[in-house]
């Protein structure tokens, strides 16, 4: 897991991060689903606290989603099998809600503008097209 951070570093990612990421980092359902899920799979309350920690790392962005059970299972101390059910089931009820924010994609009306501009790397077409029917 990252180092702890302080009061001041923060703040700073706070400001930078997008609403639904804060919404989710501040949000009592999240605590509600992790504090479930890890009564679901028993376990112990020390590691309820380190798991809620590492869920509000991948929510900062300052460690991957993608490598969140692997996480679970280094520094939560948790084995593998336990840590891929609980990294699944948080990612399910957690990551997937807010998964453009934390991959850092763009908003779906960006993605759209991109798309529909025509491409300055696309060569010319020489010839007829083949592929086309005749009319």
């Amino acid at each position: 897991m990252p180092k702890e951070l302080t009061d001041e570093q923060l703040l700073k990612i706070l400001e930078k991060l997008p609403e639904d990421l804060k919404t989710a980092f501040f949000s009592t359902d999240t605590a509600e689903y992790i504090a479930n899920v890890c009564e679901k799979f028993d376990v112990p309350g020390k590691k309820v606290t380190l798991i809620a920690g590492a869920v509000g790392d991948i929510l900062l962005k300052t460690a991957p989603p993608e490598e969140f059970s692997k996480i679970l299972e280094k520094e939560v101390g948790l084995k593998k099998e336990q840590a891929e059910n609980i990294a699944r089931e948080l990612d399910f009820r957690i990551f997937s809600q807010v998964r453009e924010s934390l991959t850092g994609a763009l908003p779906r009306t960006e993605q759209r503008k991109e798309t529909s501009a025509p491409s300055a790397e696309q060569p010319a077409q020489k010839g007829p097209d083949v592929y086309r029917e005749a009319v």
